[in-house]
């Protein structure tokens, strides 16, 4: 019992991760202390010398991508396209809208499950390490793009499809749903955005959802239903919902098409 509390207090300290990865991550790191200490010192070793060649080689590619628009690795789809855009940006401030989004593909393109050639051949405690890696770049990737936005925003206002087009309008967006870290932030926006949704003015895709997300991240009673729990097998709950006998008609009107029943009947057969 003692060795179970014992090894659940590991932690790898800061020189460990960086002599393991070739380079600080800022990230809680017991649970893979916890796997260290079940190896061998060669396995480990081993394990290393494959975390720091994949995060080599997810530099390596995302300095090509940069540069050229195009994957050494036949992958990062999102990634060349924004490249792509950036290079045809009609304003200095849309370019580097498209830059800051680009980064932000980049990490998430990078991840282990996407199953590039960057991460062939990992061990799974290796995978799981570089996940780490990836994921702090996605985290700092977040952190720049919303500081950037909601300065740039204060200052001359949306990046709305009549203005600035409809590919910058859904790069401002992304930004605001990765933000999942900053609950105010996300909120902000969220309040500028609704009207702009509804007149039209900026993609009403993915509104309802991130709303939703936001408003059960935030406390607050949902508007379109999407988020909830399994309450047994078969049945899904939302959470509490805001002026519920509206809710098909605000689902109608900002472009969801199952109804809230064919929605909930979805999710249920998901709780097994």
């Amino acid at each position: 019992m003692l060795a179970i509390f014992a090894a659940a207090a590991l932690t790898l300290s800061p020189a460990e991760v960086r002599a393991c990865v070739g380079a600080s991550v800022d990230m809680t790191w017991t649970a893979i202390a916890e796997e260290k200490a079940k190896i061998s010192s060669a396995a480990w070793d081993e394990t290393c010398h494959q975390v720091r060649a994949a995060n080599a080689r997810r530099l390596s590619v995302a300095r090509v991508i940069r540069e050229t628009g195009v994957s050494p690795v036949g992958s990062f789809t999102a990634s060349q396209r924004w490249v792509g855009l950036r290079r045809t940006a009609s304003t200095p401030e849309t370019a580097e809208l498209f830059r800051l989004i680009t980064e932000d593909q980049l990490a998430r393109e990078s991840l282990s499950a996407k199953k590039t050639p960057i991460t062939a051949g990992l061990s799974p405690l290796a995978a799981r390490i570089y996940d780490f890696v990836a994921a702090r770049a996605a985290i700092d990737a977040d952190a720049a793009s919303r500081a950037w936005l909601r300065t740039t925003v204060a200052r001359r206002g949306w990046f709305t499809i009549s203005r600035d087009g409809a590919e910058a309008d859904k790069a401002a967006q992304l930004i605001v749903q990765h933000a999942d870290q900053d609950v105010a932030f996300k909120g902000e926006m969220i309040a500028l955005l609704e009207p702009l949704v509804e007149a039209g003015d900026s993609d009403r895709a993915f509104f309802p959802y991130m709303y939703d997300r936001w408003a059960a991240q935030a406390g607050k009673p949902l508007r379109f239903g999407f988020q909830g729990a399994c309450k047994s097998k078969g049945v899904w709950e939302p959470l509490s919902i805001e002026d519920p006998e509206r809710l098909d008609e605000r689902r109608r009107r900002f472009g969801v098409k199952r109804s809230f029943a064919e929605e909930k009947n979805l999710n249920g057969a998901r709780c097994t």
